[in-house]
C-alpha cells in the first residue's frame, strides 16, 4: 500500500518547492496507511468509525500532513473501507471502518 500511496502523493503534489512550512526542508517520507478515530457530536472519540489517512512527514522536524486515503484512488485495497449504513452528522464527514496498522 505504501508504494501506491507514494505514487498518488507524487502525482498530486505538483506545487514546487515541496518545502516544509516549519523548517523549509524539502525531504519527506510517506508513511504506512493509518487511521484516525472521529469525534462524536458530544466530542468523544468514536473508535469504531475511523478516517483512513496517508501520513507524509518532514524528514527534519517531523511536521506531518495527512491525506484522505478514501480520495486517493487505488491506494486502499478493495473492501478495506466499508461505508456506514448510518448517515453522517456532517456532509463529507468520514464514515465506515478501515483495518490495518496505524502509524
Amino acid at each position: 500500500m505504501r508504494e501506491r500511496a507514494l505514487e498518488w502523493v507524487k502525482a498530486k503534489w505538483t506545487q514546487e518547492p515541496h518545502a516544509c512550512p516549519i523548517c523549509a526542508n524539502e525531504n519527506w517520507t510517506v508513511g504506512d496507511l493509518g487511521a484516525t478515530p472521529r469525534l462524536t457530536e458530544a466530542g468523544l472519540l468514536d473508535q469504531a468509525t475511523v478516517f483512513p489517512v496517508i501520513p507524509v512527514a518532514c524528514d527534519n522536524c517531523g511536521y506531518t500532513m495527512f491525506f484522505n486515503a478514501r480520495i486517493a484512488e487505488g491506494v486502499l485495497p478493495p473492501g478495506i473501507y466499508k461505508e456506514s449504513s448510518e448517515s453522517s452528522d456532517e456532509e463529507g464527514a468520514p464514515q465506515g471502518e478501515a483495518s490495518g496498522e496505524s502509524s
